[in-house]
């Protein structure tokens, strides 16, 4: 279940409380489980740049297979080089791709960034899906050996560390299994097996070596919130205001949060009495069809209030129920 906080915008009204009713638009969604089978994983290396122009020895040259695909670069011998080995211990499990890098010392050309491919074939249900694509760029920087100070932590003694980050495409290939939009989550893993966005390498003919976790995740809800109502209000009257919640994203959004901070100003503001909800419901995405088994949400039962007067006058509403999924 994914977790979405929305920040209202601060109301032009001055009065002593507000009501709101609350407009979710949903479309309709799958939630029938399938089944997902890996078949095939290959990785694939190309567009590589360097730091010389033109055409010169020992520009990286690439040489992909399954299930290692290199890239080596540098004017001597040996030279430095990126690995990458993908396998499918598990076919119900995501593949499993190590990363090494073969720093040695080399003048130039060295790397300067690279694209990466990585394809998958999966079944779904025994139905064969794909195979499909989703790339990644790593830039390299290659730094000299006797570079001082080098600007990557480097163990006393040793040469100049080089390093290594990697970068999702713009667009992502997503596939859907179950009714979910899904995509493939690339991360580089420290010793520790934590996350990194970078990754440090030593110097003088070190393989150093990572692994990258290969997982697919699920693509978040979009919520787009417009809140609406009257500019001003009278003192000491309640005033009405809607906050309508659009998810225009490929997958439902389980849990919303949504946070408004109420005006509160030297000549007036909705501090000083707690704000309360008229209604509140999901709705086709026309926002007005009723969703077939999502009725009026019922205050502690499909949502909870909290608001905080002081010092933040915060109004925060969470959803809690299949009921106040906003599909």
């Amino acid at each position: 279940m994914l977790t979405q906080e929305q920040k209202g915008v601060r109301a032009l009204a001055r009065a002593l409380g507000v009501l709101f009713a609350l407009l979710f638009l949903s479309l309709p969604s799958s939630s029938a489980a399938q089944q997902i089978t890996f078949t095939s994983a290959s990785a694939s290396w190309r567009d590589a740049q360097d730091n010389v122009p033109g055409s010169q020895p020992g520009e990286p040259v690439i040489t992909n297979g399954v299930p290692t695909s290199s890239v080596s670069w540098g004017g001597a011998t040996p030279q430095s080089g990126y690995d990458v080995t993908i396998t499918i211990p598990d076919p119900m499990s995501p593949p499993v791709a190590d990363f090494a890098h073969r720093n040695f010392t080399v003048p130039p050309p060295s790397l300067t960034s690279i694209v990466l491919d990585m394809i998958i074939g999966f079944d779904i249900d025994g139905v064969p899906t794909g195979p499909l694509t989703f790339t990644y760029t790593f830039n390299h920087v290659e730094t000299p050996n006797n570079l001082d100070p080098c600007p990557y932590p480097t163990p006393p003694g040793e040469g100049c560390t080089d390093r290594v980050t990697f970068v999702d495409a713009p667009d992502p290939t997503t596939f859907v299994v179950g009714g979910k939009t899904y995509t493939l989550g690339l991360t580089f893993l420290d010793a520790a097996g934590d996350p990194v966005e970078e990754f440090i390498t030593s110097e003088g003919g070190v393989t150093n070596t990572a692994e990258l976790d290969v997982a697919f995740e699920l693509v978040p809800p979009v919520l787009e919130v417009t809140k609406s109502g009257p500019a001003t209000v009278v003192p000491g009257q309640f005033g009405l205001f809607t906050i309508d919640v659009r998810n225009t994203g490929p997958n439902d959004a389980w849990d919303t949060t949504m946070s408004d901070v109420l005006p509160d100003g030297a000549t007036g503001g909705m501090c000083d009495s707690t704000p309360q909800v008229s209604s509140a419901r999901v709705f086709a995405a026309d926002g007005i069809t009723s969703v077939p088994g999502k009725g009026p949400l019922l205050e502690g039962t499909d949502f909870a209030i909290s608001y905080a007067a002081s010092p933040t006058c915060e109004l925060t509403l969470t959803m809690l129920s299949a009921a106040a999924v906003i599909g």
